[in-house]
């Protein structure tokens, strides 16, 4: 089923404006692009955007855009949030056209993680590897998700992309241009919980690297930078 979301046309451009849009109007730029139309700038209210985000299915799934009476049928391509504010600074939409394939990530759904081999009889734990793959396929024949049963995974056995089913008309992008399999990526797999605990070790060590010195002025000159490019 589409998502629809109410936007309105924005004949004004540029940063100043889109600070104001922001911090005044509460209103999120966009933008709107490819199909058979002219690249269309718009808005949104922040109310809205929040809302319809909460669904999963928006940021996989066709998106019914009514913008001043009239509507257009969108994937989106790019919803941008600042760096530490909880707020969205831009948004990208990308029109469909039903003859022609379209490139989207959709999220991956595991069933009976708790359930499987490796974990209850075994004592294992699930890692997941990937939880959306990038597909492609023609917009009536796109997913909302897909779905892997984990029941029969045993401790140290990995499920790759190769493992996934997925329904006809749908490839997924990173096995359609694997030619010496060096792209079948791991999905998930289930390790013993002292491996599990030392690989969550190192991904936090790195997450809090990462983020020291990204708070105040270098962040905030980050976010402006990057609003400047979206709004140019």
């Amino acid at each position: 089923m589409d998502i629809s979301l109410e936007a309105q046309e924005r004949k004004s451009q540029g940063t100043s404006d889109s600070k104001r849009l922001r911090r005044i109007d509460s209103l999120i730029p966009g933008v709107v692009y490819g199909g058979k139309g002219e690249p269309k700038s718009i808005s949104i209210t922040d109310k809205a955007l929040r809302k319809v985000s909460e669904n999963e299915s928006f940021f996989s799934q066709i998106i019914n855009l009514k913008v001043d009476g009239g509507s257009e049928r969108v994937v989106l391509k790019e919803l941008q949030r600042h760096p530490y504010r909880p707020f969205f600074i831009h948004a990208d939409f990308q029109r469909i056209r039903e003859d022609v394939k379209l490139t989207i990530s959709i999220p991956v759904h595991f069933l009976n993680a708790d359930t499987c081999k490796g974990v209850k009889q075994q004592g294992g734990v699930v890692s997941y590897d990937l939880t959306e793959i990038e597909i492609s396929c023609l917009p009536k024949d796109l997913p909302a998700f897909i779905e892997l049963d984990l029941i029969d995974l045993e401790l140290n056995q990995i499920l790759h992309m190769s493992d996934l089913t997925l329904p006809e008309g749908v490839e997924a992008v990173a096995l359609a241009q694997d030619k010496d399999g060096d792209h079948d990526l791991p999905v998930v797999r289930v390790m013993t919980p002292r491996i599990a605990e030392e690989e969550e070790d190192e991904i936090e060590e790195a997450v809090e690297g990462e983020g020291e010195g990204e708070e105040g002025v270098e962040g905030e000159e980050a976010a402006e930078s990057s609003e400047e490019e979206k709004d140019k």
